[in-house]
């Protein structure tokens, strides 16, 4: 089954902080909950795609 919502439980930051910092790299993300962000994707954003995203923000928050 496919989706097109990724949702990031935060430990450590704000989702505000955790925001600012993907909005100065152009990723976009809403705050969902006291400590939870979400993302909207395309339909057909897959598997390699979720791995190059999550790659993406092991190089933005180190």
């Amino acid at each position: 089954m496919a989706t097109n919502i990724v949702i990031a439980k935060l430990e450590g930051t704000t989702p505000e902080e955790f925001m600012k910092k993907l909005a100065d790299h152009q990723i976009k993300s809403v705050k969902f909950g006291k400590d939870l962000v979400r993302f909207v994707t395309h339909l057909d954003f897959g598997d390699e795609a979720l791995e190059e995203f999550g790659r993406r923000l092991r190089i933005i928050f180190g």
